[in-house]
């Protein structure tokens, strides 16, 4: 998890993810573990909001737009594994399988 927990200066987020975000989620991502999607709390934005996705090494492998009150994420491109979604100066995890 250090890896995680020292991702710096991320221009797109306003807190940096970490361990104690996880755990104090407060709406978890579903289905856990996803296979094909993950539907994710809605946006408050109504310009939208900016998903960002972190594998577990802390390397970031999606980023978009989540507009129009879509509330689900296209999963289907990435590899088996623990990942971090960063939304709102929110932070969940969810696995993929």
């Amino acid at each position: 998890f250090d890896a995680v927990e020292n991702l710096g200066n991320l221009s797109s987020c306003q807190t940096p993810v970490n361990v104690e975000a996880i755990r104090s989620q407060d709406t978890p991502l579903f289905p856990n573990p996803g296979f094909d999607e993950v539907y994710i709390p809605a946006c408050s934005n109504p310009e939208g909001c900016t998903i960002v996705i972190y594998a577990s090494e802390g390397k970031q492998v999606k980023q978009l737009l989540l507009e129009n009150g879509a509330t689900s994420v296209d999963i289907r491109g990435l590899q088996s594994g623990l990942y971090f979604v960063q939304m709102e100066g929110k932070a969940y995890s969810f696995v993929k399988e």
